[in-house]
């Protein structure tokens, strides 16, 4: 492959269009084949030609050691066409496995889907620690990517973190294996617990106002009683003033 940049972040390049700022990223790393001592295959994805090498990439993805050195009618093509990928993604892919590009939450979910679709291992454990350190992803954006890309234990991390809402939408049109499903069913009735809770809480705090307010009302009642006592004495003493005099 081509020489890489001592780099862990995507480059910025600004640039003008209609007078508005845009941010466009620079490739970390140029597949494009300038070097030919780098590459010997070339692989197209979308009309785009990545130039890398055989021997690189079977290292680290099983997918691609079948397919450069296994008994496929790809075997021996100088190029190859990828189906169903985005270059931009398959851009990030490539990086991330050169270790050029750390994992983040820009990143993750692309990176998660090529690693897992070619089978690139290690790649998908980078992926996994991420979202299991560091990610700020939405808990159930990490349990679809741990579902959707054997992540295992990125899902099951997630499920405490999940609502109701987000647990209806993780077990509609999904299939689940008991052990997920017996935590789902523990997160659901955790969730239930909590709401009860919080209904007894805003019940107890209804009861509690309600409470004060009756005691102000007595007190108010009490004080206007006082007030009413104390004029009637005021009374009686001007009344047995007068007589007096």
């Amino acid at each position: 492959m081509s020489d890489a940049p001592d780099a862990k972040k995507p480059r910025i390049e600004v640039k003008k269009e209609n007078d508005t700022v845009v941010p466009k990223r620079v490739n970390l790393i140029d597949y494009d084949g300038q070097n030919m001592n780098h590459y010997n295959v070339i692989l197209i994805v979308e009309n785009r030609k990545f130039h890398v090498s055989k021997e690189h990439l079977a290292k680290r993805c099983l997918y691609f050691d079948r397919l450069f050195f296994g008994n496929f009618e790809e075997n021996g093509k100088n190029e190859i066409t990828l189906q169903e990928i985005p270059a931009d993604d398959f851009q990030l892919f490539l990086e991330c496995l050169e270790g050029v590009l750390e994992i983040d939450d820009d990143v993750v979910s692309p990176v998660a889907r090529l690693a897992d679709r070619f089978e690139a291992c290690l790649l998908t454990k980078k992926c996994e620690k991420w979202l299991l350190s560091a990610s700020k992803i939405p808990a159930i954006s990490k349990f679809i990517l741990g579902y959707n890309y054997n992540m295992e234990n990125v899902k099951v991390a997630a499920i405490p973190e999940l609502t109701q809402n987000d647990l209806e939408e993780v077990t509609k049109d999904r299939v689940h294996e008991q052990k997920t499903m017996d935590l789902l069913f523990n997160r659901s009735m955790a969730i239930n617990k909590e709401l009860q809770q919080q209904m007894q809480q805003l019940e107890q705090q209804h009861q509690e106002q309600q409470q004060q307010q009756r005691q102000q009302h007595q007190d108010q009642m009490q004080q206007e009683r006082q007030r009413i006592q104390h004029h009637y004495e005021d009374l009686l003493q001007e009344i047995h003033r007068i007589s007096s005099s």
